[in-house]
């Protein structure tokens, strides 16, 4: 085995040391996810900790779809997302393509608006959105409302 390759083999394992704990640091509360939706609802706030899963995840599931109609509400969300990320792309690529394509008077003006609207913090711009979808545009509790913005 030549030098070089044992020096990769030597980094390829240290590499490898170094990020598997942190890969099981990120899986934990995946894993404990997985573990509590096994759970009976007074096990999960006991005071001891249990590691593996139990046999209730259907009964829970059951209940939770019973309680809060939650496949329901997943479908909902996949299709907000769905959609959402269709117009995204489709809308954010045809005005990217234009502004690289075409020269016309006022484009400086509008990628630095575009640019500048990009670099605000979402929470600025939050609460004056909540209230221009919900009240002026009377947009509270449906899908465009979600979507639009």
């Amino acid at each position: 085995m030549s030098s070089r390759s044992s020096a990769r083999l030597g980094r390829s394992i240290a590499l490898h040391l170094l990020l598997t704990p942190l890969a099981l640091i990120w899986l934990f509360p995946l894993w404990m996810m997985v573990v509590f939706s096994t759970m009976p609802d007074n096990g999960i706030f006991s005071p001891g900790i249990e590691l593996l899963p139990h046999g209730n995840f259907i009964d829970n599931f059951n209940n939770l779809q019973r309680d809060t109609n939650f496949v329901g509400a997943i479908g909902i969300s996949v299709s907000v997302a769905v959609t959402y990320t269709i117009l995204s792309v489709l809308l954010t690529s045809m005005a990217g393509w234009a502004l690289a394509r075409y020269q016309f008077f006022g484009k400086g003006v509008v990628v630095a608006i575009i640019l500048g609207t990009i670099t605000l913090p979402y929470a600025v711009v939050l609460i004056p959105q909540f209230i221009m979808v919900a009240r002026d545009f009377k947009l509270a509790n449906t899908w465009v409302a979600l979507i639009v913005p």
